[in-house]
């Protein structure tokens, strides 16, 4: 049996700010909190308490009471409020002055003897020239460690949250838990462990934006031994200004280019969107005229086909502005090492108009139309009217072409290649 051990508590002032908090919890879940003591279950440990004075705010520590039968009433507990706390807190400080305090002997000055020693001298320290040998330069942790951890990986910027990455602020003026948090969260959210790598990436980041600072790109060659001023910029100066310069590039389209192709993506859409209900709008009315007039005028189908014609090359230039393909050329790489991708588009189909056939011997010129859409061309023509003659070939050094036309019509479709 171990012997019963004693824990005097002597002469203990405690003041608590109001909203103090005291939690201790048993892997049960049950409230272990006491005021003084918590989670205290030792029966060969005997506690005495003398002179012990607690002060707490009047709201806190409800349910704090599991060490109340270790004291009872030996502790002395003081509860105040917003109207007596700075009276009860003078009580507080009066009690604590009044505890005797031990009396402790200052050191003498030691007596040194005359034997004379030989010190530094510091002003020839503080003016001594030092030059930079290649060891001073860590070359090798700036390109194995430093810059791989910031090539090393793979980045993805998702279009959707630009916009939202754009109005953070300044990264320059983050903390590093908040310069961790934006990289991890827009540029590799997809990256296993990304926090552990945002933190490598970050610390890189800063490292070498300090190093450059620090006077070497500037520093005059008497700074260097010899040979290694130009060693550090062939080796090393090199190796970091491209990271940087690719950096601000990528951060300059980024900020500008993508910016401005996101912002007037959503407007382009809208246009698309009602270009197309126009071009199925006209279409209709070209099929309807076609179907239900067996006496063609050809000035009126003229007409309706110019309209078709107009809205598509309208819908052909707006798929063009939501083409992000010459940008991305910008901007991404991708390698066995790593990789900056841009994530998304706004790739949207055309909508092809299906024309019928309209039922006259007027020939119809088609092809000044360019009706690369409609139902009557190529292979659809061909499926939609099997019986067809072969009304001419033409042949040049570049390409053969066959055109076809209609038993029932005289029109002529457009040339196949």
């Amino acid at each position: 049996m171990f012997n019963s051990i004693n824990l005097n508590f002597n002469n203990i002032y405690l003041f608590f700010e109001n909203g103090s908090q005291i939690q201790s919890f048993a892997s049960d879940s049950k409230n272990t909190s006491g005021k003084f003591i918590s989670a205290f279950d030792n029966k060969q440990v005997n506690l005495k308490f003398n002179n012990i004075h607690l002060y707490h705010y009047i709201n806190d520590f409800s349910g704090v009471n599991s060490d109340i039968n270790l004291w009872k009433n030996a502790i002395n507990v003081y509860i105040y409020n917003d109207g007596d706390k700075y009276i009860k807190y003078n009580d507080f400080l009066n009690k604590d002055s009044m505890i005797v305090r031990p009396i402790v002997k200052l050191p003498e000055k030691p007596e040194f003897s005359s034997v004379d020693i030989n010190l530094p001298n510091v002003d020839s320290i503080i003016k001594e020239e030092v030059a930079l040998d290649k060891d001073d330069l860590y070359e090798d942790t700036i390109k194995d460690e430093i810059l791989a951890d910031i090539t090393n990986q793979h980045y993805k910027i998702y279009i959707n949250t630009l916009l939202e990455m754009l109005a953070e602020k300044n990264y320059s003026e983050m903390t590093l838990d908040e310069k961790v948090a934006f990289v991890s969260k827009y540029f590799i959210k997809d990256t296993s462990n990304s926090k552990k790598e945002a933190l490598k990436i970050v610390e890189s980041i800063d490292f070498i934006v300090a190093y450059q600072t620090n006077g070497l790109n500037n520093a005059d060659s008497d700074k260097f031994k010899n040979g290694v001023q130009s060693f550090y910029i062939n080796n090393i100066k090199i190796n970091i200004d491209k990271i940087i310069e690719k950096g601000k590039s990528i951060s300059e389209i980024l900020n500008n280019e993508l910016k401005d192709f996101v912002v007037n993506s959503e407007q382009l859409i809208k246009e698309l969107g009602e270009i197309q209900n126009q071009l199925k709008s006209a279409e209709n009315d070209y099929n309807e005229y076609v179907k239900n007039n067996n006496q063609i005028d050809i000035s009126v189908l003229n007409s309706l086909l110019s309209k078709i014609v107009l809205l598509e090359k309208q819908q052909d230039s707006i798929l063009s502005q939501l083409d992000l393909s010459s940008i991305k050329n910008k901007i991404e790489y991708q390698n066995k090492l790593g990789s900056f991708l841009v994530i998304g588009d706004y790739k949207l189909s055309p909508y092809k108009p299906v024309l019928d056939i309209p039922n006259t011997d007027n020939e119809i010129d088609f092809v000044h139309y360019n009706v690369k859409s409609f139902g009557l061309i190529g292979d659809e023509f061909i499926k939609k009217y099997s019986k067809i003659d072969v009304i001419g070939e033409a042949e040049t050094d570049s390409y053969k072409k066959t055109c076809v036309s209609s038993f029932n019509s005289k029109v002529m479709n457009t040339c196949i290649n």
